[in-house]
């Protein structure tokens, strides 16, 4: 996910991984200053082989980190989801 984040910033940019407990669970989140992902595209990019932005060459992936990472946070009794907010 931080991975997804770097690679969308713009040169120069910023991403914050921040986070903060609240009783027995954490919440963390990451922001970054990329151009953000198109509303109908917000839960879609959580499944399997899913790459908004397949044309880039040289990339490498597969289209599985954050269906893998949801997953993993679902199995802990978490919530992983994406949100424009800004």
């Amino acid at each position: 996910i931080l991975r997804n984040a770097i690679r969308h910033s713009p040169k120069g940019g910023c991403v914050q991984l921040d986070g903060c407990r609240e009783g027995d669970y954490w919440h963390i989140w990451l922001q970054d200053q990329g151009p953000g992902i198109a509303e109908g595209d917000l839960e879609r990019i959580f499944a399997p082989f899913t790459r908004l932005d397949g044309s880039r060459p040289g990339d490498g992936g597969f289209g599985l980190g954050l269906s893998i990472a949801r997953n993993a946070v679902q199995r802990q009794g978490g919530r992983l989801w994406a949100e424009n907010t800004g």
